[in-house]
């Protein structure tokens, strides 16, 4: 790509890489790094005009949760409901596929994304809804 000097990179990362949670400690840690490094690529390729993009999905309905495994390596085989009723996966698609094609930088994906406002604006309220909400 940056020999073309063309290209464009989609990263999927998680709305827990922009903030952390209880009991996803490992989970937010790996996904604030895929953040971090695909800001900082995008940052080397940028002169080449190599577009970088990372999505940030929030609860997308999928089997994530039936294929998790518990803390002890046993399947977990529970579909969470959260992740039950979270977005539709076409219109995940859709909302990812439309966001590369405008060339976004970073996309959030899913009605679980106004929490990063919260966070933004108002941490101390954030802290304390986040703690209200742990995920076990």
């Amino acid at each position: 790509m940056v020999g073309r000097r063309s290209g464009h990179i989609v990263a999927v990362s998680s709305l827990l890489g922009k903030f952390g949670v209880a009991y996803r400690t490992a989970y937010a840690g790996s996904k604030h790094a895929l953040v971090g490094f695909f800001d900082a690529l995008r940052m080397e390729v940028h002169d080449a005009r190599v577009q970088v993009t990372v999505v940030c999905p929030g609860f997308i309905r999928t089997n994530a949760s039936l294929n998790a495994l518990a803390a002890d390596g046993s399947p977990h085989g529970q579909m969470d409901q959260d992740i039950e009723h979270g977005m539709d996966p076409d219109e995940c698609a859709h909302q990812i596929l439309r966001a590369i094609e405008k060339g976004k930088r970073e996309v959030y994906v899913g009605k679980e994304k106004l929490v990063l406002l919260l966070k933004r604006f108002s941490p101390r309220l954030f802290h304390r809804v986040i703690l209200k909400t742990r995920l076990k």
